[in-house]
C-alpha cells in the first residue's frame, strides 16, 4: 500500500479540489509542507480551478541528499511516550517544533494510544474536559514543575516585525519528560502513529523530479524555506530567472509554518493579494517591499 501512497494522496487532493471548486466557479490555492509540498506540486497539474501554489520547505536536491541520514534520525527518536504532555514536550524541547503552542496542536495527531489504538488528539480533548492533573487546559497553560525551565525563542524580535512575527512568549516551565526506547513498557503509553522507517524504499520516489515539476506549473508559485542554502541547482536558476517567489524565514526549523505561523500567514496574505487571488479587508496594509522578508 505504501508504494502507491503518493499517487493515492495526490488523487485525493485532485478529486476533492475539483469537487469543491469546479472550474470557473471558484479558485483554489494549494499549500503544502515537506512531503505535502510534493503532493501539492503533483496535484497542481490536474486541478481545474488552481490559481496559486505554495510549497513550504521541501526541495528535491536537499531532500534526496538528506535521505541517507534519515534512518539514524528516526532511530534517535523515542519509540514510546508515557503521556501526551511528555510527547508534546519532547517535540518542543527536541527541536522538532520551535513553537510550544504549535507542538500542542500537531504532536497529538502523530501518536496513538498503545492499548486502544486511539489517536492522542481524540484523547487529548477528553483529558482537558476531565481536568486531569498534569494536563494543560488552554493555550496559556503549561506543564508545571519547579526543576526544569524552557524559554520559547532564543533571540529577541521586535513587536513590530515587518513579517508579522509575534513577540517572544513569556517563560514557561515544564516537567522533565520520561520517554522510552521501546524496551520493557511497549504495552502502555503512546507510540508513533506511522512507522516511517518502513517506508524507506519509497522515499526517493516521493521527491524525484520535484524541482522540474514545481517550475513547470502554470500558476504563480511561492517557495518558503527555512534556509537559503536549501535551494538546489534547478531552483537556484529558476529563482534567478524570476520563475517563482522565494521567501526565506529566519529562526525556524523544518516546520516553518508551525515555528512562525504569524509570519507565514502574513507572507501568504501578501502573495494572495499580489497575485489577485484575494482582496484586502479594512486594516490590511501592504509592505513597501513585499518580496523581502527576513
Amino acid at each position: 500500500m505504501v508504494r502507491y501512497f503518493m499517487v493515492a494522496a495526490t488523487m485525493d487532493v485532485i478529486n476533492v479540489a475539483n469537487a469543491i471548486a469546479p472550474a470557473g466557479q471558484s479558485s483554489i490555492v494549494l499549500v503544502g509542507h515537506s512531503m505535502g509540498g510534493a503532493i501539492a506540486v503533483n496535484a497542481s497539474y490536474q486541478i481545474q480551478s488552481l490559481v496559486g501554489l505554495c510549497v513550504i520547505d521541501v526541495v528535491e536536491g536537499t531532500a534526496l541528499d538528506a535521505l541517507s541520514s534519515m534512518q539514524s534520525i528516526l532511530r534517535g527518536r523515542p519509540t514510546h511516550f508515557k503521556s501526551i504532555p511528555h510527547a508534546i514536550q519532547w517535540c518542543y524541547k527536541g527541536g522538532q517544533c520551535h513553537n510550544l503552542e504549535a507542538a500542542r496542536v500537531s504532536m497529538p495527531g502523530q501518536i496513538v494510544n498503545v492499548q486502544s489504538g486511539a489517536m492522542a488528539c481524540d484523547e487529548w480533548n477528553l483529558f482537558e474536559n476531565m481536568n486531569v492533573p498534569d494536563m494543560p487546559h488552554s493555550a496559556e497553560s503549561s506543564f508545571r514543575s519547579s526543576n526544569f525551565t524552557i524559554r520559547e525563542g532564543v533571540e529577541e524580535v521586535a513587536d513590530h516585525d515587518v513579517c508579522g512575527k509575534p513577540p517572544l512568549a513569556e517563560e514557561k516551565t515544564f516537567k522533565v519528560p520520561t520517554t522510552s526506547t521501546g524496551k520493557g513498557d511497549e504495552g502502555s503509553g503512546y507510540t508513533w502513529r506511522i512507522d516511517l522507517s518502513k517506508t524507506e524504499t519509497y522515499w526517493k520516489h516521493w521527491f524525484q523530479g520535484l524541482s522540474e515539476k514545481f517550475l513547470g506549473t502554470n500558476v504563480p508559485r511561492i517557495l518558503m524555506l527555512a534556509n537559503i542554502s536549501g535551494l538546489d541547482t534547478k531552483l537556484t536558476v529558476g529563482q534567478m530567472q524570476g520563475k517563482f517567489q522565494l521567501q526565506v524565514l529566519a529562526k525556524t526549523g523544518h516546520a516553518v509554518h508551525e515555528d512562525q505561523p504569524h509570519q507565514v500567514a502574513e507572507i501568504l496574505s501578501i502573495y494572495l493579494v499580489k497575485q489577485k487571488c484575494a482582496t484586502t479587508k479594512a486594516g490590511f496594509v501592504m509592505p513597501l517591499h513585499p518580496n523581502v522578508c527576513c
